[in-house]
């Protein structure tokens, strides 16, 4: 499973990047909505973990270009916002809150991945 993080914080991604790969899973991480959208043209990937406050662009309109490039990518949504619930819902993606341990990230790819 090809991952790529989009997350405007180097550290918090970072250290997700670090708990994925030595899980085995290759994990790309980029920092704006831009870097990301290049990313997923280049890796195809199986997830994308977006920062919803990622800089570039709204992140509808990057989940719904990304699902043009890939259209059976799964999207797991990262947010500090209080309505990540309704957000989430209304862009079909899963999501979790932040701040978050990425373990916690990690016990959901396997739902996010069948989603």
């Amino acid at each position: 499973m090809k991952i790529i993080i989009v997350d405007r914080h180097a550290s918090s991604a970072e250290l997700l990047r670090v708990t994925l790969s030595s899980r085995g899973y290759p994990t790309i991480v980029v920092e704006d909505a831009k870097d990301g959208l290049a990313a997923v043209r280049a890796h195809w990937p199986d997830v994308v973990i977006l920062d919803h406050d990622v800089p570039g662009f709204p992140a509808g309109q990057f989940i719904k270009t990304t699902r043009t490039i890939v259209p059976d990518v799964d999207i797991l949504l990262l947010s500090e916002s209080p309505n990540i619930a309704d957000i989430a819902q209304g862009l079909s993606v899963r999501y979790v809150s932040k701040p978050c341990h990425p373990t916690h990230v990690l016990g959901l790819l396997p739902a996010v991945a069948k989603h």
